[in-house]
Protein backbone atom coordinates (compact mmCIF):
# COMPACT_ATOMS: atom_id res chain seq x y z
CA UNK A 1 0.00 0.00 0.00
CA UNK A 2 1.39 3.40 -1.01
CA UNK A 3 1.14 6.29 1.43
CA UNK A 4 0.53 9.72 -0.06
CA UNK A 5 2.74 12.57 1.00
CA UNK A 6 2.59 13.90 4.45
CA UNK A 7 5.44 15.76 6.09
CA UNK A 8 8.72 14.74 4.46
CA UNK A 9 12.16 16.22 5.13
CA UNK A 10 15.18 15.80 2.84
CA UNK A 11 18.68 16.17 4.32
CA UNK A 12 22.20 14.82 4.22
CA UNK A 13 22.56 11.76 6.42
CA UNK A 14 24.10 12.11 9.86
CA UNK A 15 26.39 9.46 11.34
CA UNK A 16 23.72 8.68 13.93
CA UNK A 17 21.33 7.72 11.10
CA UNK A 18 23.56 5.23 9.30
CA UNK A 19 22.26 2.12 11.05
CA UNK A 20 18.74 3.02 9.95
CA UNK A 21 19.94 3.82 6.41
CA UNK A 22 21.74 0.46 6.27
CA UNK A 23 18.60 -1.35 7.41
CA UNK A 24 16.50 0.41 4.76
CA UNK A 25 19.00 -0.46 2.02
CA UNK A 26 19.09 -4.14 2.94
CA UNK A 27 15.35 -4.53 3.59
CA UNK A 28 14.38 -2.95 0.28
CA UNK A 29 17.12 -4.75 -1.63
CA UNK A 30 15.86 -8.12 -0.40
CA UNK A 31 12.26 -7.25 -1.27
CA UNK A 32 12.96 -6.54 -4.94
CA UNK A 33 16.29 -8.01 -6.05
CA UNK A 34 16.75 -11.57 -4.83
CA UNK A 35 15.67 -13.14 -8.14
CA UNK A 36 18.80 -11.74 -9.81
CA UNK A 37 21.19 -12.47 -6.93
CA UNK A 38 23.31 -15.30 -5.64
CA UNK A 39 23.64 -15.84 -1.90
CA UNK A 40 27.22 -14.61 -2.19
CA UNK A 41 26.07 -11.33 -3.76
CA UNK A 42 23.52 -10.81 -0.97
CA UNK A 43 26.28 -11.31 1.58
CA UNK A 44 28.49 -8.86 -0.29
CA UNK A 45 25.71 -6.27 -0.54
CA UNK A 46 25.10 -6.61 3.19
CA UNK A 47 28.77 -5.92 3.88
CA UNK A 48 28.99 -2.98 1.48
CA UNK A 49 25.93 -1.27 2.94
CA UNK A 50 26.58 -1.95 6.62
CA UNK A 51 26.66 1.05 8.94
CA UNK A 52 30.38 0.46 9.50
CA UNK A 53 31.14 0.53 5.77
CA UNK A 54 28.97 3.60 5.15
CA UNK A 55 30.77 5.39 7.99
CA UNK A 56 34.13 4.49 6.47
CA UNK A 57 33.07 5.82 3.06
CA UNK A 58 31.95 9.14 4.55
CA UNK A 59 35.28 9.49 6.35
CA UNK A 60 37.01 9.51 2.96
CA UNK A 61 35.68 13.03 2.50
CA UNK A 62 38.40 14.19 4.88
CA UNK A 63 40.97 13.09 2.28
CA UNK A 64 39.01 13.61 -0.93
CA UNK A 65 36.40 16.39 -0.80
CA UNK A 66 33.01 15.30 -2.12
CA UNK A 67 34.16 11.72 -2.53
CA UNK A 68 30.96 10.18 -1.14
CA UNK A 69 27.70 11.27 0.41
CA UNK A 70 24.35 9.96 1.60
CA UNK A 71 21.02 11.78 1.48
CA UNK A 72 17.89 10.75 3.34
CA UNK A 73 14.16 11.40 3.34
CA UNK A 74 12.52 11.35 6.77
CA UNK A 75 8.81 11.16 7.52
CA UNK A 76 8.63 13.82 10.21
CA UNK A 77 5.33 12.49 11.50
CA UNK A 78 6.98 9.20 12.50
CA UNK A 79 10.69 10.10 12.56
CA UNK A 80 11.37 7.18 10.22
CA UNK A 81 13.85 7.29 7.33
CA UNK A 82 11.78 6.21 4.32
CA UNK A 83 14.24 6.84 1.48
CA UNK A 84 17.99 7.15 1.03
CA UNK A 85 20.56 7.59 -1.72
CA UNK A 86 24.33 7.09 -1.62
CA UNK A 87 26.78 8.15 -4.32
CA UNK A 88 30.42 8.59 -5.28
CA UNK A 89 31.67 11.38 -7.55
CA UNK A 90 29.72 10.32 -10.62
CA UNK A 91 28.26 6.99 -9.58
CA UNK A 92 24.86 6.53 -8.00
CA UNK A 93 25.65 3.66 -5.69
CA UNK A 94 22.34 3.01 -3.93
CA UNK A 95 18.87 4.56 -4.14
CA UNK A 96 16.06 2.94 -2.17
CA UNK A 97 12.62 4.03 -1.00
CA UNK A 98 10.40 2.15 1.44
CA UNK A 99 7.65 0.48 -0.60
CA UNK A 100 4.95 2.22 1.45
CA UNK A 101 6.20 5.56 0.11
CA UNK A 102 6.61 4.74 -3.57
CA UNK A 103 5.17 7.15 -6.16
CA UNK A 104 5.65 10.22 -4.01
CA UNK A 105 8.64 11.66 -5.87
CA UNK A 106 11.11 10.70 -3.13
CA UNK A 107 13.61 8.91 -5.39
CA UNK A 108 13.56 11.79 -7.89
CA UNK A 109 14.20 14.32 -5.13
CA UNK A 110 17.10 12.31 -3.69
CA UNK A 111 18.62 11.97 -7.15
CA UNK A 112 18.28 15.73 -7.67
CA UNK A 113 20.15 16.33 -4.38
CA UNK A 114 23.02 14.16 -5.65
CA UNK A 115 23.16 16.07 -8.95
CA UNK A 116 23.11 19.42 -7.18
CA UNK A 117 25.95 18.56 -4.80
CA UNK A 118 28.30 16.54 -7.02
CA UNK A 119 27.36 18.03 -10.40
CA UNK A 120 28.81 15.26 -12.61
CA UNK A 121 28.64 15.51 -16.40
CA UNK A 122 27.71 11.82 -16.63
CA UNK A 123 26.16 9.65 -13.93
CA UNK A 124 26.79 5.91 -13.94
CA UNK A 125 24.92 3.19 -12.10
CA UNK A 126 24.24 -0.52 -11.95
CA UNK A 127 20.45 -0.75 -11.96
CA UNK A 128 18.53 -3.73 -10.70
CA UNK A 129 16.12 -5.33 -13.13
CA UNK A 130 13.24 -4.09 -10.97
CA UNK A 131 14.44 -0.46 -10.94
CA UNK A 132 15.56 -0.06 -14.55
CA UNK A 133 12.17 1.24 -15.75
CA UNK A 134 12.25 4.02 -13.15
CA UNK A 135 15.74 5.05 -14.21
CA UNK A 136 14.72 5.16 -17.87
CA UNK A 137 11.82 7.46 -16.94
CA UNK A 138 14.20 9.99 -15.39
CA UNK A 139 16.62 9.94 -18.33
CA UNK A 140 19.04 7.05 -17.91
CA UNK A 141 19.94 4.93 -20.94
CA UNK A 142 21.70 1.61 -21.44
CA UNK A 143 20.90 -2.08 -21.53
CA UNK A 144 24.27 -3.80 -21.02
CA UNK A 145 23.88 -6.63 -18.53
CA UNK A 146 26.69 -7.15 -16.03
CA UNK A 147 27.37 -9.25 -12.96
CA UNK A 148 28.67 -7.52 -9.81
CA UNK A 149 29.14 -8.28 -6.11
CA UNK A 150 29.90 -11.97 -6.62
CA UNK A 151 26.73 -12.79 -8.55
CA UNK A 152 24.17 -9.97 -8.81
CA UNK A 153 22.79 -9.42 -12.34
CA UNK A 154 22.36 -5.73 -13.13
CA UNK A 155 21.96 -3.30 -16.03
CA UNK A 156 24.73 -0.75 -16.59
CA UNK A 157 23.14 2.65 -17.30
CA UNK A 158 24.25 6.27 -17.75
CA UNK A 159 22.67 9.69 -17.46
CA UNK A 160 23.92 12.88 -19.14
CA UNK A 161 23.71 15.88 -16.84
CA UNK A 162 23.68 19.12 -18.82
CA UNK A 163 26.11 21.63 -17.36
CA UNK A 164 27.82 19.08 -15.14
CA UNK A 165 31.56 18.83 -14.58
CA UNK A 166 33.74 16.09 -16.04
CA UNK A 167 35.36 14.36 -13.10
CA UNK A 168 39.01 13.75 -13.79
CA UNK A 169 41.62 12.16 -11.58
CA UNK A 170 41.31 10.93 -8.03
CA UNK A 171 44.49 9.57 -6.43
CA UNK A 172 44.66 7.58 -3.22
CA UNK A 173 47.76 6.56 -1.29
CA UNK A 174 47.03 5.03 2.08
CA UNK A 175 48.77 2.75 4.57
CA UNK A 176 47.19 0.69 7.35
CA UNK A 177 48.80 -1.29 10.16
CA UNK A 178 47.34 -4.78 10.34
CA UNK A 179 46.26 -6.34 13.60
CA UNK A 180 48.89 -9.07 13.15
CA UNK A 181 51.68 -6.53 12.99
CA UNK A 182 52.04 -6.22 9.22
CA UNK A 183 51.31 -3.28 6.94
CA UNK A 184 48.84 -2.98 4.07
CA UNK A 185 49.22 -0.20 1.53
CA UNK A 186 47.05 0.76 -1.42
CA UNK A 187 47.80 3.23 -4.18
CA UNK A 188 45.21 3.90 -6.85
CA UNK A 189 44.19 6.43 -9.44
CA UNK A 190 40.86 6.76 -11.16
CA UNK A 191 39.87 8.77 -14.20
CA UNK A 192 36.24 9.59 -13.48
CA UNK A 193 35.72 10.96 -16.97
CA UNK A 194 36.07 7.36 -18.18
CA UNK A 195 34.54 5.69 -15.17
CA UNK A 196 37.30 3.20 -14.57
CA UNK A 197 40.58 2.77 -12.70
CA UNK A 198 43.71 3.64 -14.62
CA UNK A 199 46.07 2.12 -12.09
CA UNK A 200 45.87 0.13 -8.90
CA UNK A 201 48.53 -1.44 -6.72
CA UNK A 202 48.15 -3.23 -3.42
CA UNK A 203 51.26 -3.99 -1.38
CA UNK A 204 51.50 -6.20 1.69
CA UNK A 205 54.48 -6.19 4.05
CA UNK A 206 54.44 -9.06 6.57
CA UNK A 207 56.22 -7.13 9.32
CA UNK A 208 56.70 -3.45 9.99
CA UNK A 209 60.49 -3.75 9.75
CA UNK A 210 60.53 -5.80 6.54
CA UNK A 211 61.68 -4.19 3.28
CA UNK A 212 60.23 -6.86 1.00
CA UNK A 213 56.89 -5.84 -0.47
CA UNK A 214 54.54 -8.23 -2.23
CA UNK A 215 52.62 -6.49 -5.00
CA UNK A 216 49.31 -7.35 -6.64
CA UNK A 217 47.45 -5.55 -9.42
CA UNK A 218 48.45 -3.26 -12.24
CA UNK A 219 51.46 -0.98 -12.10
CA UNK A 220 50.84 2.46 -10.64
CA UNK A 221 52.44 5.46 -12.36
Amino acid sequence: MTQQLMNLKFTQAQTSQLKEVSALFLRTFLEYNTAECSQESITEFTRLTSAATLTEYLEWNDKLPKFYNIWVCTDEDTGEIVGAAAAYYDRLDNLFVDKRYHRNGIARRLFAMFLEEFNPAVVRLYASFYAQDFYRKIGFVGDEEKVINSGQRVIYMTYKHEGGEVKRLCCVDETFELSGGGIWRRKSARDYSKGDFCGDTEEHRPHANSRNWQENGAAFD
